[in-house]
């Protein structure tokens, strides 16, 4: 439903050009793309390098345009070196607790041997404490380590996640076709100043065309969704096509509805933008 109301703004192009007793029709209608873009800024920079041109044609992902990217790629250095610092940082805290924890098992093997030999009366009370008190320090020693580790694990994430956004602005810098198309303006050159975010950069279409068009209302009530009809580009040669959108409301002032029709075929030579003639399929 959304899509059959959007026709209702679509330029209304497609007044009667005959309409005969046989109730027979024939519309204007103009070619659109499927799909069509303005892209916009992300935020204000400096055009430094256009890869584009009118009449371009582009693959997803490809670079249209760059904005200034210094600043970006050497907050991107800067925080990749933090990162690198707190990966060492990190395995040394891990090499650290591994140590630690070997020797808090070595005190602990040694202190449940004193503990043995304490309960059969081999060895004295001062002995067994001392094995003891040194099991406790190292275990605390090791907890201790332990929690240093956790934490520097914790900095080194938090400055990946650093890195990501950061990559991810410089990233947005260069500007790139979401999708395979053509393009069809370029607004911005090299050295010009985008003020403000959402600022138009490049229109972007890819096809393939269909056809919009405005037919009387007394022929709109009659068409159904899936209806057959002919598109002639060059006002000869006729193509066939189908009805995919009919809108619900009628135009007062031209007493008009829109539709829109897919084409069977490609339309060979037809532009976005190009009026081509509409009729009724005739019946063989």
């Amino acid at each position: 439903m959304m899509r059959i109301l959007g026709l209702v703004g679509l330029l209304a192009v497609g007044f009667p050009l005959s309409l005969q007793a046989d109730d027979a029709w024939m519309v204007e209608g103009v070619v659109v793309p499927t799909r069509s873009l303005t892209i916009r800024s992300r935020a204000p920079g400096t055009i430094t390098e256009t890869m584009v041109d009118v009449g371009s044609v582009v693959k997803k992902g490809e670079n249209l345009l760059r904005f200034d990217d210094q600043k970006a790629k050497l907050e991107l250095q800067m925080v990749e070196l933090g990162m690198k610092k707190k990966e060492i940082e990190y395995r040394q805290f891990e090499a650290h607790r591994e140590r630690a924890k070997a020797q808090s098992d070595r005190h602990k093997a040694e202190y449940d041997r004193h503990r043995a030999l304490f309960s059969s009366k081999t060895i004295s009370e001062n002995e067994f404490n001392k094995s003891e008190a040194q099991y406790s320090a190292s275990t605390a020693e090791a907890q201790h380590i332990s929690l240093q580790a956790e934490l520097a694990k914790l900095e080194l994430e938090i400055v990946r996640e650093q890195a990501k956004v950061v990559a991810a602005n410089l990233d947005a810098l260069s500007v790139r076709a979401p999708f395979d198309g053509i393009v069809v303006s370029v607004y911005g050159k090299p050295g010009d100043f985008a003020a403000n975010a959402n600022q138009p950069l490049v229109d972007l279409i890819a096809g393939p065309n269909l056809i919009e068009a405005a037919v009387p209302d007394r022929v709109a009530s009659k068409l159904k969704i899936g209806q057959a009809v002919e598109i002639s580009v060059d006002g000869d040669t006729f193509e066939k096509g189908t009805v995919t959108i009919i809108s619900p409301v009628a135009d007062t002032q031209t007493r008009s509805v829109k539709i829109r029709i897919t084409p069977d075929a490609e339309l060979k030579g037809a532009r976005p933008g190009q009026v081509v003639g509409v009729r009724e399929k005739k019946k063989s």
